[in-house]
């Protein structure tokens, strides 16, 4: 069985290494990551607004996230040229 901490990490792992590295293509001196109790919370900076959501909708959709805290800040605000 699981303890709370070891599925915090783990959360925080499939997060940085799986989410934000290998799918998303940005390093953790970008995007930092911190779970606790299964709430993840994300600081840090991207380029764009949809980028930001983005990686908020992903840490949302994870197993075992019960919410997501962001804090992320983007430089351009991407979303008003989409509507």
């Amino acid at each position: 069985m699981l303890t709370l901490a070891s599925a915090d990490e783990r959360i925080r792992q499939r997060m940085v290494h799986g989410v934000l590295e290998i799918t998303l293509h940005l390093y953790p001196d970008q995007v930092a990551v911190a779970v606790h109790d299964g709430v993840v919370t994300l600081r840090g900076g991207v380029e764009c607004r949809s980028r930001a959501e983005e990686v908020e909708r992903i840490a949302a959709s994870l197993d075992g996230v019960a919410g997501v805290e962001s804090r992320l800040r983007w430089e351009r605000d991407d979303r008003s040229h989409r509507e």
